[in-house]
Parts: structure tokens; sequence; C-alpha cells
């Protein structure tokens, strides 16, 4: 089982839409390589960050406020519906630097979004 490990830092002083940016450029560049090395989809182990705004954002540097724990959650979402294909059966979030307290808030607002197609962990 390949384990593919993609991952845009959280530090910096970015808005949580920056991050949402790279972080899509970033999978959708990951997703038209894999099967150029016969990586099969089904059977990916993906291991990728969450979308949040970097860890020294304020509502001065960014002229958006710092996302709230849901903000997040939908964002991250959103991008993966966007770019991860369907035939990748489950994803594996990073802490990413985050606290256990706070990756594990960000990891249940995740599992809140109603009608999920893929196993979360």
């Amino acid at each position: 089982m390949p384990v593919v490990e993609p991952e845009v830092l959280m530090e910096g002083d970015h808005a949580l839409l920056r991050h949402f940016e790279v972080t899509e450029s970033v999978l959708r560049q990951l997703f038209h390589e894999l099967p150029e090395h016969r990586v099969h989809l089904e059977g990916l182990l993906l291991k990728v960050n969450r979308v949040l705004s970097g860890t020294t954002c304020s509502q001065t540097a960014t002229q958006a406020a710092t996302a709230t724990v849901a903000d997040a959650a939908q964002a991250t979402w959103c991008r993966r519906q966007r770019t991860v294909p369907t035939a990748v059966p489950g994803l594996v979030f990073l802490s990413g630097g985050q606290t256990d307290g706070r990756a594990t808030e960000h990891l249940d607002a995740l599992n809140r979004i109603e009608h999920l197609p893929r196993e979360l962990s």
C-alpha cells in the first residue's frame, strides 16, 4: 500500500484562503503525477494536511480574521472534494504541528460534516 504524504505547512501569516489555494494546487499536481508512477488510487493511503490559517495569521496582516475550527473543516473538506479522486478510500490527517487537543478539534469538526463519502482519521 503506497503512503503518499504531501504537506503544505501552516507556518506563516497566510489566511485560510491562501492555504486553501496552495494546498489545492499541490494536490492537483500530485494526482496528475501518480498515474505516471502506476499508483493505484484504490489502495492509496493519503496523509494530508488540513486547510488552516497560518500560525502567525492576524487580522491586520491578512485583512481576514483567523479561521475558526468550523471554517477550517469546511475549507478542508471543500478542497478534498475538488482535488482528491473518489477512488481514494480514506484520508489520514497530519497534525501539522498542532497540539494534540487542537488536532483532535479539527478532526472532530471534519467528522461532523454530513454525508462524508470517505473514512477520516
